[in-house]
């Protein structure tokens, strides 16, 4: 899942991007403290956002959740945006979560997601 807005590329997670997420959480661990839960020690660990990963492709292949990575055209990440507790049927439902770099807060890129 890939999309292009005219400044963000949302798309799913992969291997290659453990580094970047541990970059981005280190970048805006005070920024996003107050709203974030507790974390395992080995959250910062590569391996962990490797299994992470697997996870959320599997998530997202099963229809029950869609944890997309927010990037700069220049391939920055810069955020995320979770949709989770997907319900199918006649009540379309699911949660939304979001998370968005210090340095990009207030700059209406949420509001691209849907040009």
């Amino acid at each position: 899942m890939r999309i292009e807005t005219r400044r963000l590329i949302i798309r799913l997670g992969t291997n290659l991007d453990t580094q970047e997420i541990i970059n981005f959480y280190k970048r805006n661990e005070d920024h996003l403290s107050p709203w974030s839960p507790s974390r395992q020690n080995n959250f910062s660990d590569p391996e962990f956002w490797a299994e992470r990963i697997s996870l959320y492709q599997t998530e997202f292949l099963k229809q029950k959740s869609l944890r997309a990575l927010l990037f700069t055209k220049e391939g920055q990440l810069i955020g995320r945006c979770n949709f989770t507790n997907v319900e199918r049927g006649a009540f379309q439902n699911c949660r939304l979560g979001y998370m968005i770099d210090h340095e990009y807060q207030g700059h209406g890129l949420h509001s691209l997601i849907n040009e």
